[in-house]
């Protein structure tokens, strides 16, 4: 984590669908395909998203055939790890991330038994 800075955590922080994914990948590790269908964007927007943290070391990533897995770097940086602990007490006022939450859980429980684990 020797690329991150304070100030880059915050820029990366800073935009609203890199920190839904950082907070879906707090579950566990996503296919790019599925954090896609729940941002409800397209590739390409998702990719862009994920190499900018992959730059950053706050994710990793995992080829498995012809899909790519996600998950936050282990150790997760502790300003990471306090601002997305943050983000499961807001409440109301941040709905969208109960909403990704839930999307999720969906996803999860109709993947198939193959699906790997990270």
């Amino acid at each position: 984590m020797d690329k991150l800075s304070t100030a880059s955590l915050y820029r990366c922080l800073a935009d609203l669908q890199r920190l839904r994914i950082l907070h879906l990948l707090q579950g566990g590790c996503l296919c790019v395909c599925h954090l896609q269908e729940i941002l409800e964007e397209k590739q390409a927007t998702v990719s862009k998203h994920l190499q900018y943290m992959r730059n950053l070391d706050l994710v990793t990533a995992r080829r498995q055939g012809k899909w790519m897995y996600y998950s936050l770097s282990t150790p997760v940086h502790p300003v990471l790890q306090v601002n997305l602990t943050y983000l499961d007490g807001f409440g109301s006022d941040f709905a969208v991330f109960e909403a990704d939450a839930e999307r999720r859980r969906l996803i999860a429980a109709h993947s198939s038994p193959e699906t790997p684990a990270c």
